[in-house]
């Protein structure tokens, strides 16, 4: 069977989201293939993160190089958190290349599923049930608003930490305890969730938790706590990176392929 180039694909992604991706894009009307048939493709789809070592694509082992300067002039090319390396070489090889993960709307999507995975990562073998515990929420991003607004309908008693004075201010009006990141205070919460990639949570404000009580930190590295300091004062500390592609991939993966096919319509190749 012949397919129409105005349909193909070529897309990579081995793990489950990339995979959903895929699923959710030939749905569409798509035809998907693999990377190396990308020569009869009218786009290219790449997964997220698109490369983990900086030279070869993720999954495969077609280098970026020789992927980039294999397509034509002007050749449309997607993928998720794309970095200035990745720029460079569509610069270099004038592809026009798209972030399908750099809208809005994915990033509060994204932050809703994150908020609903954490809700299931709370220790219930220290004995925390959400229904009456007092909970801290560090930072008042995408994902602390989601985690709060979930916490609350739980039944636990909810605290949010940010900087912004405006921050502190929503926070209040939504009816959640405001606290300033320079009034950090731990030592009455069960649980504390955090959002912030820079260290929030230090020795001193472990020393201060109860021994019982736990740290979910949600944030990417460096991340916001100080685990040494967790493991000597035997506090459970436990960290969730990519979240939502480990435990919602299909959902996680829907939300891509969404954004990729608005993307894909935006640069002329949409169907």
């Amino acid at each position: 069977m012949i397919m129409e180039r105005e349909k193909i694909i070529a897309a990579a992604g081995a793990d489950r989201r990339s995979q959903a991706m895929k699923a959710a894009l030939q749905a569409m009307g798509y035809q998907i293939v693999a990377l190396d048939e990308r020569k009869n493709a009218l786009a290219v789809v790449l997964p997220m993160p698109y490369t983990l070592d900086g030279k070869t694509v993720k999954d495969t082992d077609i280098s970026l190089e020789e992927l980039f300067g294999s397509l034509e002039k002007r050749f449309v090319v997607l993928g998720g958190r794309l970095d200035l390396n990745a720029y460079c070489l569509a610069m270099k090889n004038g592809i026009r290349l798209f972030d399908y993960y750099d809208q809005e709307t994915v990033k509060i999507r994204n932050a809703a599923l994150t908020a609903d995975g954490t809700m299931a990562m709370v220790p219930v073998d220290l004995g925390i049930q959400l229904c009456n515990s007092k909970v801290l929420v560090c930072g008042f991003g995408r994902t602390g608003k989601a985690l709060a607004n979930r916490l609350r309908g739980a039944g636990a008693a909810v605290t949010v930490s940010a900087r912004k004075d405006t921050d502190l201010a929503w926070i209040e009006a939504l009816g959640y305890v405001a606290m300033p990141f320079d009034k950090l205070s731990t030592a009455e919460f069960d649980v504390i969730m955090n959002t912030v990639p820079t260290r929030i949570l230090t020795k001193t404000h472990i020393a201060c938790m109860k021994k019982n009580a736990a740290i979910i930190d949600l944030a990417s590295a460096p991340f916001g706590t100080d685990f040494d300091a967790a493991k000597e004062y035997e506090i459970t500390a436990l960290t969730a990176p990519s979240l939502p592609a480990r435990v919602f991939p299909e959902k996680a993966g829907a939300i891509l392929a969404q954004s990729a096919a608005g993307l894909l319509k935006e640069a002329g190749c949409g169907i």
